[in-house]
């Protein structure tokens, strides 16, 4: 995922993730930036096999992606505000 910030949806959202993933070396913040940076990785098929795994396994790990640990969280905070 490559993505130049910007004030659209999706160019926010795809920030925040890749930030939250640290890999902020995907962000760009300009449409040259972008340009650059997406022909050097086509350019390069090896660094762009170690992004894509780096990425892969990120998002396995990453705590943004475990929904079980983000819903047991939800709940408790739930149960806490039920208690006061």
């Amino acid at each position: 995922m490559l993505t130049c910030a910007g004030r659209g949806y999706a160019a926010r959202v795809a920030t925040s993730l890749l930030t939250a993933l640290e890999m902020d070396e995907l962000v760009t913040h300009t449409p040259k930036e972008y340009e650059t940076l997406a022909l050097a990785l086509a350019r390069d098929p090896a660094r762009l096999k170690t992004l894509r795994d780096r990425l892969a396994d990120k998002r396995r790990t990453a705590p943004l992606f475990d929904t079980p640990r983000f819903a047991r969280d939800l709940e408790a905070a739930y149960a806490a505000m039920l208690d006061r």
